[in-house]
């Protein structure tokens, strides 16, 4: 069981941690100042920004160049276009801080996201996860409660497939050490998704919690993975079928429970049947994978949608999870 973590009193000699925030930028140019006035504006001011212009062809990269001039804490890299992964691996390779922080260049933070994390930077955690909310338009967001939960890899694993947090990279700081010897795999949408698993290898300590501190922007219809395409099909596959069997693993070379790890899979392999029956094009060696995963799995979509866990995970995947859980803290 995870433990409740206590606040620890602030000391002065301490000095504090410097948080590299690394922001991708490519075709955001009616986001990118809200974006960057939330980051700028953060109530935490030991922040370096690192803006990737990742070739984009509007006036983004001029823009970039105009932050840099007016705020010493960012730093810019131009590159020709590689997607997202790329763009952030660069960041990597330069960054400075003790602390790794990425940022979607359409979505913004609340101001004070990094002063509320700070007290657990102080306490060398290798990952503060918290929750991001979803939203069409920008609005005043009920937090909630922090109700910060440390507890060892294995259990915040068990929690992630159970729906309490997520695989999104956004929506964690971790310590820079993490990515000594891992970057994003470049070429491949769901990178979050398959980036996961190898991270979890470098930690030992984590923290996570229920506070809703980063705001995700849907409005943004064109979005590479809300596109259902034989690509994105084929690369949620393979980086599903990889966290499966790497996490599974975890777990049970642990003597944990790998149950919660079992229904996630049922889930994401229905979800994949159903959305290549919706997509036009077709891959038969691929979607006989993924009927060949649905039956060694034995799943049954009557008795799926009776699991408790299982409903709580379908809200999850379609970003109502947190309206949820914000709804049951109005309540209190």
């Amino acid at each position: 069981m995870g433990k409740q973590y206590k606040k620890k009193e602030s000391r002065p000699d301490i000095v504090s941690k410097l948080v590299s925030i690394i922001v991708p930028v490519y075709k955001v140019e009616q986001y990118l100042k809200r974006c960057m006035d939330s980051v700028l504006n953060q109530t935490y001011k030991n922040i370096e920004v690192i803006l990737v212009n990742d070739g984009s062809p509007d006036n983004c990269p001029a823009l970039c160049d105009e932050y840099a001039k007016i705020d010493s804490r960012v730093r810019v890299i131009h590159k020709e276009n590689g997607g997202l992964s790329s763009a952030r691996n660069v960041a990597l390779d330069i960054m400075k801080g003790d602390y790794v922080f990425f940022v979607d260049s359409d979505d913004w933070l609340a101001l004070d996201t990094l002063e509320v994390l700070s007290e657990y930077l102080e306490n060398d955690y290798d990952m503060i996860s918290f929750q991001r909310t979803y939203l069409t338009e920008e609005k005043v967001v009920e937090k909630g409660d922090k109700n910060a939960k440390e507890m060892d890899v294995s259990q915040y694993i068990d929690e992630s497939f159970l729906g309490r947090y997520d695989f999104f990279v956004t929506t964690k700081i971790f310590k820079a050490e993490v990515f000594n010897n891992a970057r994003f795999l470049e070429g491949r949408n769901y990178e979050d998704l398959e980036i996961m698993h190898r991270l979890f290898l470098n930690m030992k300590k984590v923290v996570g919690l229920d506070y809703f501190l980063y705001y995700y922007w849907k409005g943004n219809e064109g979005a590479i993975t809300n596109t259902i395409t034989m690509k994105n099909i084929q690369d949620h596959y393979l980086s599903a079928n990889e966290i499966y069997h790497a996490s599974k693993k975890y777990l049970e070379d642990r003597g944990k429970d790998s149950s919660n790890i079992v229904a996630w899979y049922k889930v994401e392999m229905s979800q994949l049947y159903i959305d290549y029956l919706k997509s036009t094009d077709k891959d038969e060696e691929l979607f006989a994978k993924i009927k060949s995963e649905i039956i060694k799995e034995k799943i049954n979509f009557n008795r799926l949608l009776k699991q408790p866990r299982y409903i709580k995970y379908i809200l999850y995947k379609a970003g109502l999870l947190g309206m949820v859980i914000r709804f049951k803290y109005l309540l209190k």
